[in-house]
């Protein structure tokens, strides 16, 4: 439960919800300032445009993504690491999941929407590789993000769809396509944070 004092949290529930139940495209930040009880002043605020909701939530997944222990990854497989980097996403994600599957319907015919996202999309799937210690610098590390990211929005269909609360068929189609993406399968284990850098 989002608290009180959380305004932010506030919009993106109340954003999600009501998306779940009328669709993304036609929601008004009005109908979202009487969801959550701002007035109009305070949503303006915390959220100036709706176009700041999505990259706001995409932020606190990732937060939520990269807040766990760390992990000990010297010496563990690349494929090990992101796979329980990806879960803990994945797990984030769960409260908002039929918000996201009725703004993916939507998606096509709102390229506002997708340009504001796409973008945090990418910046997340730097921030999993940087916490699996591989490397996302120059060329090659922007192809790196790429393939994650493909990875990812793979698995993400996958996703929407699975209601099991272990979540075990997203872990396997995670797996498969970890596998498939050629950075994985190219070492045994991920670099040390020095060879990252280099």
């Amino acid at each position: 439960m989002v608290r009180k004092t959380d305004h932010m949290g506030r919009v993106i529930e109340a954003a999600l919800g009501l998306a779940a139940a009328r669709g993304w495209r036609g929601l008004t930040l009005t109908e979202i300032a009487e969801a959550t009880g701002l007035s109009l002043v305070e949503l303006y605020r915390v959220c100036p445009a709706k176009a700041c909701i999505l990259p706001s939530m995409l932020r606190r997944i990732d937060e939520h993504m990269l807040a766990a222990e760390p992990m000990e990854v010297q010496g563990e497989p690349v494929h090990d690491l992101l796979l329980e980097i990806l879960m803990r996403r994945f797990e984030a994600m769960r409260q908002y999941r039929s918000g996201l599957n009725a703004i993916l319907r939507d998606l096509p015919l709102d390229p506002a929407t997708a340009l504001t996202t796409l973008p945090g999309l990418a910046r997340s799937m730097s921030w999993a590789l940087t916490a699996a210690s591989v490397s996302t610098r120059g060329l090659f590390g922007a192809v790196r993000v790429k393939i994650l990211g493909i990875a990812y929005l793979a698995t993400l269909c996958v996703w929407l769809r699975d209601e099991d609360a272990d979540m075990l068929a997203t872990m396997a189609a995670l797996d498969r396509n970890l596998r498939w993406a050629w950075f994985v399968n190219s070492d045994s284990h991920s670099p040390t944070l020095e060879e990252s850098a280099r």
